[in-house]
């Protein structure tokens, strides 16, 4: 077992408690501070602590951009398959952007447009 958060890059974050255990999240600011490691996806791949992924299901309480920003590398040559919910409409366009930039077909898990939803099924051929 890892004790990191994924993000965009090696360091430390503060990472806020939710009121469950499933809605903490990082932040810049927070009462209920806790210091946390951070780690990138690519940077874990790159070191041969994982293996290339297949799939990625990606729900982190708003952190899903700086997580799949720290996975280009991943994205862009092993093409997993993304399950993709996003938190709030800014976080939503950029992750879209980025994988659509990353040549991914998007495609809403529910009866919504891709503006209105927040469940992505992203998918890419390999190449």
């Amino acid at each position: 077992m890892m004790e990191v958060a994924v993000s965009c890059s090696d360091g430390t974050a503060t990472f806020e408690m939710g009121p469950n255990p499933s809605t903490g999240h990082l932040t810049s600011d927070s009462q209920d501070k806790l210091s946390v490691r951070t780690i990138a996806l690519d940077r874990l791949i790159a070191l041969g602590q994982i293996p290339p992924p297949n799939v990625i299901k990606c729900d982190i309480e708003g952190g899903e951009y700086e997580a799949l920003r720290g996975a280009t590398e991943i994205l862009s040559r092993y093409a997993p398959t993304i399950f993709l919910a996003t938190h709030g409409p800014e976080v939503h366009e950029q992750c879209c952007t980025l994988l659509t930039d990353l040549h991914y077909q998007l495609t809403p898990l529910d009866d919504h447009p891709l503006s209105l939803t927040s469940e992505v099924l992203a998918t890419r051929r390999r190449q």
